[in-house]
């Protein structure tokens, strides 16, 4: 019983590395990853998953959303990416930014204030929102 504790403490304990600026994916990288892809994506404080599409200019992104409240709606926010990195979308005059870490499975979080907020997973080339 004392391994499994341990263990998960272990874990726990380099989970929270992500948040190190560090780990940050630079906005030049963030834009080959996104650029011209679907995602998977899951919000972390609403709990709910869609799909989300960078067009290849990367000037604004379109999510479709699966489950939650808006279930069924597809909204186009503009999106503007830094150098340093800094994924910023306008969304009801306001704009939002986050940053992104890519973990080891390969899947990006969005981070804002220390706490991963949402996800980016599964990319694929093209819009494939209603597929």
């Amino acid at each position: 019983m004392k391994s499994c504790f341990f263990t998960v403490g272990l874990v726990l304990a380099l989970g929270s590395s992500v948040t190190v600026a560090g780990d940050f994916v630079s906005g030049e990288d963030l834009k080959k990853a996104f650029c011209g892809k679907t995602f998977m994506g899951e919000n972390f404080e609403k709990g709910s998953t869609f799909k989300v599409y960078y067009p290849d200019k990367c000037d604004e992104v379109v999510h479709h959303f699966l489950t939650g409240s808006n279930a069924g709606q597809k909204v186009t926010w503009s999106l503007r990416i830094s150098p340093s990195g800094d994924h910023c979308v306008t969304y009801d005059g306001k704009e939002k930014c986050a940053l992104f870490v890519l973990n080891n499975d390969g899947v990006y979080h969005a981070m804002r204030d220390g706490k991963a907020i949402y996800s980016r997973t599964n990319p694929v080339n093209g819009n494939h929102l209603d597929k």
